[in-house]
């Protein structure tokens, strides 16, 4: 192998969380056995099927879920697929969860969301058939991944325990990744399904469940509201929220009362 070639390699990696895939080394002139001469020479560490890692990143708590990820495209460099993060892959459910720093679920095998049919025949990875909307990604440590507000839905349209989940949407709201708003916005499509009369009240009933006292979240929503949408008017946007928080502090805390005031206390916004 020429030094060129090598220097070419591992300067590609170095780009890519220091991970190369063998599709990616033959278009730089590497062949199979030069990949695992070099893997002998402790140069490289084959890392799964079709793809390797330099020896500096094998300590990195997130090598697994990102070489899931170059896995999915082999032959794609990472700065194109994350200029294009729905039709490249984005890190969801569970995996997206951990990635955000939310609740406490165990994302036991890397989760992924593709707009396309794709067979994953890697153990551990588990790639969902969805096409998300821009507004439903972000990027988290160089990652595309679902926002935290749609994470909390995808968790609930698999099935995940609500109260579980709800750790993750208090969570999220408390560390400033979500509002009420983008919870709400989210959780449209899944409120029937988990008996509840509108999205307004989910979002109500997990953020509880996540430990959010009914008495302050009218207030929290609000906040995140104006923060959000600093020309709106609190009062007129978050009416059906504030509704929603009410009667759900009734249901579940029984004489608990959610405050009136908090709506006209946060003023026009």
């Amino acid at each position: 192998m020429r030094t060129s070639e090598l220097a070419t390699l591992t300067a590609f990696a170095a780009a890519q969380w220091g991970l190369v895939t063998t599709a990616q080394a033959q278009e730089v002139g590497v062949s199979r056995m030069q990949l695992a001469r070099l893997v002998d020479a402790g140069i490289l560490d084959r890392v799964a099927h079709g793809v390797y890692a330099t020896p500096a990143v094998l300590g990195d708590d997130l090598l697994g879920l990102r070489t899931a990820w170059v896995a999915l495209q082999p032959r794609r460099a990472v700065a194109e697929r994350v200029a294009d993060p729905i039709a490249a892959g984005v890190v969801s459910h569970a995996s997206a969860a951990q990635l955000h720093g939310l609740g406490d679920l165990l994302a036991d095998e890397h989760e992924l969301t593709l707009p396309t049919r794709y067979q994953s025949t890697r153990p551990g990875v588990r790639v969902h058939r969805t096409t998300l909307a821009p507004d439903d990604v972000t990027v988290v440590a160089g990652l595309p991944v679902t926002t935290a507000a749609r994470t909390v839905a995808d968790l609930l349209t698999a099935g995940h325990d609500p109260e579980h989940v709800g750790q993750v949407a208090a969570d999220a709201v408390r560390k400033g990744s979500t509002d009420g708003r983008a919870l709400v916005r989210a959780l449209e499509t899944v409120a029937r399904r988990h008996e509840s009369r509108d999205a307004a009240a989910l979002t109500t009933r997990l953020l509880q469940a996540g430990g959010l006292d009914p008495r302050e979240l009218g207030d929290r929503l609000v906040r995140a509201t104006v923060r959000s949408h600093p020309g709106c008017h609190a009062r007129a946007d978050l009416s059906s929220v504030w509704r929603s928080s009410r009667g759900a502090a009734r249901v579940t805390g029984g004489a608990v009362r959610a405050r009136r005031s908090a709506p006209s206390a946060s003023g026009a916004g």
